[in-house]
């Protein structure tokens, strides 16, 4: 139960920053972290694209390097 609620707020913080930083692009619709899987699955919609396109990431891994922390797809 605490994963699920600890997974939406992450997702929904996630989706906020990566529209923060995607808006030249387009817009994020969806953003769902499974931290238990260690998967992600991302909705867009492109400037110009008539339908939103999905991105999944079957696998994450967290590093950290210098102090600061990293997503790789594994």
């Amino acid at each position: 139960m605490f994963t699920a609620v600890k997974d939406a707020m992450s997702s929904k913080a996630a989706q906020s920053f990566v529209n923060a930083r995607f808006e030249r692009y387009g817009k994020v619709l969806e953003l769902k972290i499974d931290s238990k899987r260690k998967t992600v699955a991302v909705v867009c919609l492109l400037h110009g694209e008539p339908e939103p396109i999905t991105l999944s990431v079957g696998k994450y891994i967290i590093e950290e390097v210098g102090g600061k922390k990293y997503i790789w797809a594994a």
